[in-house]
């Protein structure tokens, strides 16, 4: 995820985020993951796709963490 998107979500939004592990380290309950990347190994199942307006090659999915919260 872009720098750019993980400063927004922390300013903006108020989430914390873990943007250096790895999905398989990580102890966060959702997963954002740009498109380029190769789809996660359980325990995370697809939630949704989100992209930005203007740019259809700008995508990220979204996954949950299987039995959290």
């Amino acid at each position: 995820m872009a720098l750019a998107q993980v400063v927004a979500l922390e300013y903006l939004g108020g989430y914390r985020v873990d943007a250096t592990a790895t999905a398989a380290d990580t102890r966060c309950d959702f997963l954002f993951l740009t498109r380029a990347q190769k789809v996660p190994a359980a325990p995370w199942q697809f939630v949704g796709r989100e992209r930005r307006n203007r740019s259809d090659d700008d995508v990220t999915d979204i996954y949950r963490r299987v039995g959290a919260g």
